[in-house]
């Protein structure tokens, strides 16, 4: 059997809450999907944000498809635990007689990082079988839609902390095997995203900083989120800023100009200073797209973005053009 295996990369994409991870997540998604390739967007903690992205009810725990090639799927602890054991447990009566006792989630819930090192050990499952097209459920990549920045180290870390605590065991198996896919460089990469704001900047760069150390994983691009074009022309600027005390008249029209000014400015200050403390780092820089309400152009645009600057082999190899609005992605709002 094991010959048979073949595997999908796996992809982690993780930052602070309201940075638009889950909203990159999707849109790097559906870029892929665009392309023919099959792609799984996987949630944990059953977190439910992904597909009412593109007008869907919740995912449950079998994958199910949003939009042509593209499948989402929301992970729990506790269903990944209730699979294992049925597995483990060959006999239904004792499988049953167990998940069923009033103390089987506590037990769940008392014990630190048990869920999530199963829900990781879903995730390593639908990996192993990766472009195996005899298996019902195969996908070209797997896109992890991570806890956010304070609970992501340590999501990460379950797996080795599993290891180093119990030793030996068969649920120590399951997290060397989750390990290594961790820790496989040609197939696990993580994504951090990040807006250019003082607080969100200063949360990527600790997290980049603890993952480099605490973490043996594949580092990939960090995602600056939300970055504002420029509006005005550097000649535009500087008479914005010598002009200070605008007659009553325009002011109403020169504020909200000066303002935007000043918020460029601000973003630029920011990741100049991203850069600067991770130097030689890659970053890809993501304008927004919207100033009001988040729509399906918006996704498209942000996912050909993604797609160009994270896999530049797929669009040399690609014969797909630019990303075209869809009647499955006809959205309301951002995720």
């Amino acid at each position: 059997m094991a010959g048979k295996e073949t595997y999908s990369p796996l992809i982690i994409i993780s930052g602070k809450g309201g940075v638009g991870k889950t909203t990159a997540s999707a849109a790097l998604g559906l870029a892929l999907a665009q392309t023919g390739k099959r792609i799984l967007l996987v949630e944990v903690r059953g977190e439910n944000r992904i597909p009412p992205l593109f007008d869907q009810g919740p995912s449950g725990y079998t994958e199910k498809e949003i939009a042509p090639n593209l499948y989402s799927i929301s992970i729990t602890g506790e269903e990944t635990v209730r699979e294992y054991l049925k597995i483990r447990l060959m006999v239904k009566l004792a499988y049953e007689t167990l998940v069923k006792h009033p103390l089987f989630q506590y037990v769940i819930d008392a014990i630190p990082g048990l869920a999530d090192l199963f829900s990781l050990g879903k995730i390593w499952d639908i990996h192993r079988f990766g472009h195996d097209r005899q298996k019902k459920w195969w996908y070209d990549y797997i896109i992890l839609d991570s806890p956010p920045t304070g609970q992501g180290i340590p999501f990460l870390r379950v797996p080795e902390v599993t290891i180093s605590t119990l030793r030996l065991g068969p649920i120590v198996m399951e997290a060397e095997k989750i390990q290594a896919l961790l820790s496989n460089k040609s197939r696990t990469r993580l994504l951090i995203v990040t807006i250019p704001e003082e607080m969100a900047v200063a949360e990527a760069v600790e997290y980049w900083k603890r993952a480099r150390h605490e973490l043996n994983i594949q580092l990939g691009p960090i995602i600056i989120n939300n970055v504002l074009p420029e509006a005005f022309s550097p000649e535009e600027n500087q008479w914005l800023a010598g002009h200070p005390d605008t007659p009553a008249p325009l002011a109403g029209l020169i504020e909200p100009a000066r303002i935007r000014t000043q918020r460029e400015l601000s973003q630029r200050e920011e990741i100049k200073r991203l850069k600067k403390e991770i130097p030689g780092g890659k970053f890809v820089e993501v304008p927004l797209f919207s100033r009001h309400e988040w729509g399906e152009k918006d996704l498209l645009e942000m996912g050909n973005l993604l797609f160009r600057e994270l896999f530049p082999e797929l669009v040399r190899k690609s014969s797909v053009g630019p990303l075209t609005p869809g009647p499955s992605l006809d959205r309301k709002g951002r995720g």
